[in-house]
């Protein structure tokens, strides 16, 4: 919605050292070391200088944060919180709504195939004509080691201490994180 990620300054931490498991009674019979983050709080820099800002955990403790209508973009002239467009104004409109009125009628197909409207079965077709043509789906290998890359940017941006650049993390410059890994399979 915003463009590619350029950067991530991220902390990603272990709160829960010791992972459990338990019998029917709910008395632990096994515990074991952690050797895995359990939260991460993140700032994305877009290329287009956009800002996001992402967290999670399953290691802290207490009631989960409510947060409603999340997802939520906040522009120069409004919102999307929620499936809701949101301007200054104060009007409301659906957005799902807006986008579809906007589109072209090549559009309204390239979004829509064969008027589907279920996205796995939007996605399957996109496949399935990828090997007819002999081609990469819309989301092709690259797309995915981009995504894959923006991941490991919350790890290394926090190995490191700083922010780091997505160029960094696919050309290997920041891995303090990942070097542990390539070593142990012979990669470095």
């Amino acid at each position: 919605m915003v463009g590619e990620i350029a950067a991530v300054g991220a902390t990603a931490r272990t709160f829960e050292p010791w992972r459990y498991r338990r019998d029917e009674q709910g008395r632990v019979v096994e515990q074991v070391r952690a050797e895995v983050d359990d939260t991460y709080l993140a700032t994305v820099i877009f290329e287009q200088g956009a800002v996001g800002q992402l967290l999670w955990s399953w290691g802290l403790h207490g009631e989960p944060l409510q947060i409603p209508g999340t997802p939520a973009l906040y522009g120069n002239t409004g919102s999307i919180r929620g499936g809701e467009l949101v301007l200054d104004g104060g009007q409301r409109q659906a957005l799902q709504q807006q986008f579809e009125l906007a589109l072209s009628g090549t559009e309204h197909e390239q979004f829509f195939p064969l008027r589907l409207r279920d996205p796995f079965a939007i996605q399957q077709l996109d496949w399935l004509r990828a090997i007819e043509r002999g081609g990469d789906p819309e989301t092709s290998g690259q797309e995915g080691l981009r995504d894959l890359a923006c991941a490991y940017a919350i790890l290394e941006s926090s190995a490191l201490g700083r922010q780091v650049t997505l160029d960094e993390v696919l050309d290997g410059r920041a891995d303090a994180y990942q070097r542990e890994i390539d070593e142990h399979y012979g990669l470095v």
